[in-house]
């Protein structure tokens, strides 16, 4: 800031915007001035005060390209919102009227006076709006010079640079309209793989808007198996110029994982900005997550199968032991024989429910549910409960005579209730407890 800034500065009204506007200016300028980036910092820094949705920071001869050119900075809230952001900005209609601040459709436009740059808020509040209005000359006065330094010639010569060494023929006719995810990276020798290039479906897949993946390492994305990793196969063919073709975990902005299927392909062998080569990787997150699930209902199938085939062998056992229960029914006459024959019988039924039940299984029918008295269940089942635990474990059953009915499978409930007594005799241990 200048002495006249300053001036101006220190006569005008103090707007509750400014002491946190020049705080953050403050440490942009330390870090402008140490040679660092700081455009897209500043669109942060902007877009929190004025509680933009997004804000691009471009040329003013930039609207005649119909994709957001690679010399914009852009910082936004909402990754699908940044994929329309440049169709909405290109149509401002006032590019060659007297630059001044003003409000366009969704967008407060800040035209700089003596500088080719356009700053452009999307959905800004009204307050930002009005401290614009008064503050534009000082506030230019300030950002301005690093503005012109750092996004108009800088940065457009640098990336004009990188892209020059691509083929154009193949990004109009590829790389434009693919759904894959297309990163152009360079391999360094003193550095880190970096992103020199990405199209709009890397935005859609990792949810990191394009300004904030040019210059990133591709660390940023694929964070597993790739720091200090040095036997992982996509490193090893990148450092070995070599193609690679396999599946990779993608960090998204979110923090979520999205499963991609890569291909890497080396592009030039020598360039002023290390070798280039091209990463393009398909989002199968869905594919796999529907394999699973036809893999799961294959298996279930095949247990279903295998289930109802020992339901039906186990069924025909049952048939010949019901079968001579009976006969041997018919010709015992003593008491205690009978109560023994009526519990075979009561196993064998029970038996019988277990094989229905594992039929509807292997079938996928629904279970039969009835009302049942659950005291009237257990009174049936107490002598099979009690020949179950052996003579070392006494059983006494107490049940509350108010138990209303309820809806149950009732071979399931006796299932339940045997599994409750043998599970407590297991852990008992053969101790006494009372």
């Amino acid at each position: 800031m200048d002495s006249t800034a300053f001036k101006e500065f220190s006569q005008m009204d103090l707007n509750p915007l400014w002491p946190r506007l020049l705080a953050e200016l403050g440490k942009l300028q330390a870090d402008f001035i140490n040679g660092e980036d700081v455009l897209l910092p500043l669109c942060r820094v902007l877009a929190e005060l004025s509680q933009s949705q997004a804000v691009l920071i471009f040329p003013k001869d930039s609207f005649e390209s119909e994709d957001m050119p690679a010399c914009t900075t852009c910082w936004c809230r909402d990754p699908v919102r940044y994929l329309t952001l440049w169709k909405e900005a290109k149509d401002w209609p006032f590019m060659n009227q007297e630059p001044t601040v003003h409000r366009w459709q969704s967008f407060v436009i800040w035209p700089a006076k003596r500088a080719n740059i356009q700053i452009f808020f999307h959905s800004a509040s009204e307050e930002w709006l009005s401290f614009l209005l008064l503050s534009n000359e000082t506030l230019s006065e300030i950002i301005m010079g690093m503005l012109v330094q750092q996004s108009v010639g800088g940065q457009e010569s640098a990336r004009a640079r990188v892209t020059s060494t691509i083929d154009s023929e193949m990004f109009q006719s590829i790389v434009s309209n693919s759904e894959d995810l297309i990163l152009v990276a360079s391999r360094s020798p003193f550095g880190v793989p970096s992103i020199m290039y990405s199209n709009a479906a890397a935005t859609s897949v990792s949810h990191h808007p394009r300004s904030q993946l040019i210059g990133k390492p591709i660390t940023m994305l694929f964070k597993s198996g790739l720091e200090g990793d040095e036997e992982n196969p996509l490193l090893q063919a990148i450092n070995c110029r070599t193609d690679f073709d396999g599946e990779l975990i993608c960090t998204t902005a979110n923090n979520e994982e999205a499963l991609l299927h890569m291909h890497l392909v080396a592009l030039e062998e020598t360039s002023g900005h290390g070798s280039l080569f091209a990463l393009v990787g398909r989002d199968i997150t869905e594919q796999k997550q529907l394999q699973h699930i036809m893999a799961r209902t294959q298996k279930m199938q095949a247990m279903g199968q295998l289930v109802g085939g020992i339901a039906h062998d186990f069924n025909n056992i049952l048939g010949v032991l019901k079968g001579n229960l009976e006969l041997l029914e018919l010709k015992v006459t003593e008491e205690k024989l009978q109560r023994y024959l009526k519990n075979a019988f009561k196993a064998c039924q029970r038996g019988t429910d277990l094989t229905r039940r594992l039929l509807q299984f292997s079938r996928q029918e629904q279970f039969s549910a009835h009302h049942c008295q659950v005291n009237e269940v257990i009174a049936g089942m107490e002598e099979l409960l009690g020949k179950s635990l052996t003579t070392q474990v006494k059983l006494r059953t107490v049940v509350n005579r108010d138990i209303a009915d309820i809806y149950v499978d009732r071979g399931d409930l006796e299932d339940a209730l045997l599994n409750l007594v043998l599970n407590a005799k297991d852990a008992m241990g053969g101790r006494e407890i009372s």
